[in-house]
């Protein structure tokens, strides 16, 4: 665009009024802006994701912190733990996609609720 104006002699701050330049000026802008709205919002998706785990964890560590034996707590965690890799290494070799089971300990909050399905 600046080397067509620099061929014609325009100046910079002189405004464009050819309709075609400006409607391909427009459709460039809205492409990008769709690019960017795209952009950030998978930004937000990955944030929530990030937010969620590390609600989690905190929960986690705010328990361990008030217990005072957390050995059931340390061995019931490695027990699913266990189980889940144990099946989906199972479905991996099936070749099929595995989620975790609901109301698995990773959809549970810190309290121990059920969170949003």
């Amino acid at each position: 665009m600046w080397a067509l104006m620099d061929k014609l002699g325009l100046p910079d701050d002189q405004p464009i009024e050819n309709g075609i330049i400006s409607k391909s000026i427009e459709s460039a802008q809205s492409k990008i802006e769709g690019h960017n709205f795209d952009i950030r919002k998978q930004i937000l998706e990955y944030d929530d994701v990030v937010n969620k785990q590390r609600e989690v964890i905190y929960g986690h560590r705010r328990k361990v912190l008030k217990k005072k034996e957390i050995r059931t707590e340390i061995a019931d965690i490695l027990k699913d733990e266990v189980e889940n890799i144990s099946v989906c290494s199972h479905f991996r070799r099936i070749g099929r996609k595995m989620e975790y089971p609901r109301n698995s300990r990773r959809d549970r909050g810190s309290n121990g609720e059920t969170r949003g399905a």
